[in-house]
């Protein structure tokens, strides 16, 4: 492919030199995609957020390599407010349904903090899963809608079309 090529497909693809980064891919949007637990961290950001950072690479379609990053926090309060109980809920059903799909064995012990939590879930990387990426509106951000995820196990279809194919030694050139 030609340099001229290359330029024409970024123009074609949406590119806007105004608004866009150069560095990084576009956004995966909203969807399901076969992905698979690359990395997970605890991190505290300088604010004192306390997070779980869960990188989950695409492995096949359009958007195969790329990355997206999951966060999921469980600071019971935040700023002098209380987290919903909804959302504690929400990310631990997710955390568990990430070690279930990566064979972990949970213990009592594995939940008791953010840190007990990422290093459980350590033992995950390298599951494959179906992630599923859904939109929701941003009252205060409307141009940056909240990202929420949930994982499923990949089906048998998905999963036969990640195996490596069987090669005949016969067709090989040496």
């Amino acid at each position: 492919m030609s340099l001229l090529e290359l330029m024409q497909e970024i123009k074609d693809s949406g590119f806007d030199p105004r608004k866009d980064a150069a560095g990084g891919q576009s956004r995966i949007p909203v969807g399901e995609y076969a992905a698979i637990l690359e990395k997970v961290d605890a991190n505290v950001a300088d604010s004192g957020w306390e997070y779980i950072q869960l990188i989950m690479e695409i492995l096949d379609g359009e958007f195969a390599g790329q990355k997206e990053y999951v966060s999921v926090h469980f600071m019971e309060e935040w700023k002098g407010k209380e987290t919903p109980k909804f959302v504690l809920s929400r990310n631990l059903k997710l955390v568990r349904k990430l070690a279930t799909f990566g064979k972990v064995k949970q213990k009592p012990e594995d939940y008791e903090d953010f840190y007990s939590i990422a290093e459980m879930l350590k033992k995950a990387i390298g599951a494959q899963v179906t992630l599923e990426i859904k939109e929701t509106p941003n009252k205060k951000d409307p141009s940056n809608p909240y990202r929420n995820y949930d994982f499923f196990e990949l089906d048998d279809i998905a999963k036969q079309s990640l195996e490596a194919p069987d090669i005949d030694d016969d067709v090989l050139p040496f």
